[in-house]
């Protein structure tokens, strides 16, 4: 199981010029680099080298918090393994356990291992390991004269793996798959190889005498070196998977000072932690999914906002505008009707028709003539009818320009 410990930004910044990196992160329960690499995400500044040697009044001043460009990283979060004291929140280191005895035969190998097998069996060797058909056989890329030691090392690991009820499957791309704690981790069993070079082949003796000009291919050929892959015996067995960092160990082989065969403890009690490790940062990564949607929500949502004051302002204008146009016609039909007493009957009679036109046409055109909870109405539009498009014309530059300017 574990659980997150979270710190705010200025916090763990106060805590690491007060405390010394590798003493802080024990107590946190995380390793010193993690720490450095969390702090550095988040632009905290970190003691130099041998500022923690150094008397406390020749120490140099910290440099002030940088502003965050992520708000992410207002808060920094730590992936810890709880124990059962929960005052206790080291990271836990796998447990080896009991030593995984390996037969020197393999009397009833497990179904992945009989299957590898037959398929192995039928395999041609392509650049000194055996290489069957993808899908039907477990990763294990090696030499003949290993392929035994290879099934009863995997042998042996399926079946103490399986005892933890770990499910192990081949899969149709050739990854050998094991599912540990609902995480998926591919495992590797690969031989080294070592590349031999290859003296030139011996250019044949061209017979003397006249003869028609060709290229002599055996001379070109023979300028190529020419190598091949012998095996070394020696295995490594990896583990893979889907945001596996370097924070766990993911390999183990043969060395001088000890066989594979007497790993397999290790490696199986490597599963664990490894399947944590990638739990844990699928986990960072949705959380800073969700982090990014929500920051793209309130730009959106700001937008949205700023394009609906450039809406309301362009009405505002427009309705003065059309205001403005209305008074002016006002004002000229008022001087119109001084002068009506100059005309003749007639004359008056065709000009009262015409003022009467022109107050219909003035109150199609002052907006206060009209139903005003459009004018009015504030709110914006809901659903897919909003845009983000700015409305045709400049009447909203009038904001713009007074921004700019001041």
């Amino acid at each position: 199981m574990h659980k997150t410990t979270t710190f705010p930004r200025r916090e763990l910044y106060d805590m690491v010029w007060e405390t010394p990196l590798t003493r802080l992160a024990e107590t946190i329960g995380v390793s010193d680099v993690a720490l450095a690499k969390s702090c550095r995400r988040a632009g905290i500044p970190l003691p130099g080298r041998g500022y923690w040697a150094k008397a406390e009044r020749d120490r140099p001043r910290r440099p002030p918090l940088p502003k965050l460009k992520d708000e992410y990283y207002e808060v920094i979060r730590f992936q810890l393994a709880s124990t059962n004291d929960p005052h206790n929140q080291r990271k836990l280191k796998p447990e080896k356990g009991e030593p995984i005895i390996v037969p020197t035969r393999l009397d009833s190998p497990h179904p992945l291992v009989a299957q590898t097998l037959k398929a192995v069996g039928r395999a041609k060797s392509d650049q000194g390991h055996l290489s069957p058909p993808s899908g039907r056989a477990l990763d294990i890329r090696v030499s003949p004269g290993s392929l035994d030691r290879a099934a009863r090392l995997m042998d042996a690991l399926i079946k103490a793996s399986e005892t933890r009820r770990h499910v192990w499957r081949i899969t149709e791309n050739g990854p050998t798959d094991v599912e540990v704690d609902g995480e998926t981790l591919h495992i590797q069993l690969h031989e080294k190889l070592k590349r031999h070079e290859l003296p030139p082949p011996s250019r044949p003796t061209r017979a003397r005498g006249p003869r028609p000009w060709e290229p002599d291919l055996d001379a070109l050929f023979a300028l190529r070196k020419q190598f091949e892959w012998r095996p070394t015996g020696i295995l490594t067995l990896g583990i893979d998977g889907p945001w596996l960092t370097g924070s766990v160990r993911k390999n183990w082989n043969d060395t001088e000072h000890g066989s594979l065969d007497n790993k397999l403890h290790e490696v199986l009690a490597g599963l664990a932690p490894a399947a944590a490790a990638i739990k844990a940062h699928r986990e960072e990564c949705e959380r800073r999914r969700k982090a990014e949607e929500e920051r793209a929500a309130r730009r959106r949502e700001e937008e949205r906002r700023v394009a609906h004051q450039r809406r309301l302002r362009a009405r505002l204008v427009r309705a003065a505008g059309q205001w403005e146009r209305a008074q002016r016609l006002r004002a000229f039909q008022t001087a119109v009707s001084a002068r009506l007493d100059e005309l003749s009957p007639p004359q008056r009679e065709k000009a009262d028709t015409w003022l009467r036109w022109v107050d219909e046409q003035i109150d199609k055109l002052d907006p206060l003539q009209s139903d005003l909870s459009g004018l009015i109405d504030l709110d914006p539009p809901s659903g897919d009818s909003f845009t983000h498009d700015p409305p045709n014309g400049d009447e909203w530059d009038w904001w713009s320009i007074n921004r700019r300017r001041y």
